[in-house]
């Protein structure tokens, strides 16, 4: 159930299409049925992402049908409301609202909003007419500017004042607008979410959202990219690569773990290589469908990316190694400032999310480094799987925990990057990867009471192991 004020993820699809421009019902269903079982708390359909204004009225319900006989209650269901009118818009919300929809995100209509300023008290009579047709939970937008209408702190107020709305999605693409928009909120005597849609700072906006005591900080709405859809739409799909929430990236098996240190005169050389050339490169590669860098909190190394793939098979394959055996001229320059390397190339032996997060990605990381003895690694994973990782994903601020398993022999091979860098890897067999939207202290207690020596002893572990906690610093996706 949609409530007042909202907090948490709503995945906003893609729409799955055939090259011809058809809607790909079969692989609509699948997807929806994965998607609920991710238990995010809200879908939403017939929005920007899934193609509304290229569907037919007709389309549009179909998708309500498909999507509600799917999903079957596991999770609410959102419709967006498209209209050109405040009439139009009251009598689609009181069809959809028949036909079981729990929830509107309301665009606003085109053009009678765009420009600047738009008078609050029509944004007002807007919202309300929709409220007062469906009676069901909506979330205002705030577009980009000439787009829509700009949210004032006094329009704000008054929308807030209809019982039926729970949140603001701010897609204004401004940082300035975005800031406003929190502290508005956070003053509001009636209290209403704010979400964020602003793709390409969606991470940045939920720390200053936590920053400012808003009533809903790091709440988060994302565009699921579907891994079906070959083709477009007439008006096109568009591409969100802020966060990815594709069934890829939710059920990857493989990846690519690395930590390092750097010599100080190679830092700012490593930033503008690492972020402008090598983790677009890496990312492109097929099979590759995300990679996340971060820096060192506490520990002996500075940095740790992690790159996620579709299979291990894609970590040792001919693609990969053609890049790492011909390395570009900027990566042979700035390798030679990596000191102290730890990588490794691995199977994701599992992998469990926060019910409450559903595909979110956390600020805050922690990594455990570590081997056992191999007599006992068989019943240690059982023991982690089983035990261990549900309980601390079970705790307090926990997004998600991730158990990667090494290829010895594939990590091993010696290629150009690392005769580059003039010394070995260490190859960590096993990396337990632990991912928080806490505070570093709550974090730290979790990671205290489950990964301790003390805790370690427990289960199995022999030999050195690192525990160190980082923060994000840039995400690249497909």
């Amino acid at each position: 159930m949609i409530k007042r004020p909202f907090h948490g993820v709503i995945a906003a699809p893609f729409l799955p299409m055939h090259p011809n421009g058809e809607v790909d019902w079969l692989t609509l269903e699948r997807y929806m049925d994965w998607l609920a079982g991710q238990h995010p708390q809200g879908i939403a359909m017939n929005m920007d992402a899934s193609e509304v204004i290229a569907l037919s009225e007709e389309e549009q319900d179909e998708v309500i049908r498909v999507c509600k006989g799917v999903i079957a209650g596991r999770v609410p269901f959102l419709s967006g409301i498209v209209a050109g009118s405040t009439l139009a818009a009251a009598k689609k919300a009181e069809r959809y609202a028949r036909m079981g929809v729990e929830g509107f995100p309301v665009f606003p209509p085109f053009p009678t909003f765009s420009g600047s300023p738009v008078p609050g008290e029509m944004i007002h009579r807007y919202h309300k007419a929709i409220a007062d047709a469906a009676q069901l939970p909506i979330i205002c937008f705030q577009f980009p500017k000439g787009w829509g209408p700009d949210y004032s702190p006094e329009i704000l107020q008054r929308v807030a004042e209809i019982p039926q709305v729970v949140a603001i999605k701010e897609s204004s693409f401004d940082v300035a607008q975005t800031l406003s928009t929190i502290e508005a909120a956070s003053h509001l005597p009636h209290t209403i979410g704010v979400l964020t849609g602003s793709d390409t700072f969606i991470f940045e906006a939920m720390m200053m959202a936590h920053e400012r005591g808003a009533a809903t900080p790091g709440s988060i709405s994302l565009r699921s990219r579907a891994r079906a859809p070959a083709g477009h739409r007439r008006c096109g799909a568009r591409s969100h690569p802020a966060v990815d929430a594709t069934p890829g990236v939710a059920g990857m098996s493989g990846a690519v773990a690395i930590w390092h240190s750097l010599a100080p005169e190679g830092l700012a050389e490593f930033y503008a290589w690492h972020g402008e050339e090598h983790m677009p490169e890496r990312v492109s590669i097929p099979g590759f469908r995300c990679g996340r860098r971060f820096i060192a909190q506490t520990g002996e190394l500075a940095f740790f990316n992690l790159y996620e793939t579709e299979s291990p098979d894609v970590v040792k394959g001919a693609d990969y190694k053609a890049r790492l055996d011909h390395p570009t001229p900027r990566t042979l320059s700035a390798v030679r400032h990596f000191r102290e390397v730890a990588r490794s190339l691995c199977r994701v032996v599992v992998k469990q999310t926060n019910a409450q997060a559903g595909l979110a990605q956390a600020g805050l990381v922690a990594t455990l480094r570590y081997d056992v003895e191999e007599a006992l690694e068989a019943q240690h994973l059982a023991i982690l799987q089983e035990q261990v990782v549900p309980a601390i994903c079970q705790s307090a601020g926990i997004c998600a925990v991730s158990l990667l398993l090494a290829d010895r022999v594939a990590s091993g091979y010696v290629n150009a990057e690392q005769r580059a860098r003039n010394a070995a890897n260490l190859v960590p067999p096993l990396a337990l990867i632990v991912e928080s939207w806490a505070e570093p202290e709550s974090f730290r207690t979790v990671l205290n009471a489950h990964l301790s020596p003390s805790a370690l002893k427990k289960h199995a572990l022999s030999g050195i192991t690192q525990l160190e906690m980082y923060t994000h610093q840039l995400t690249v996706t497909r």
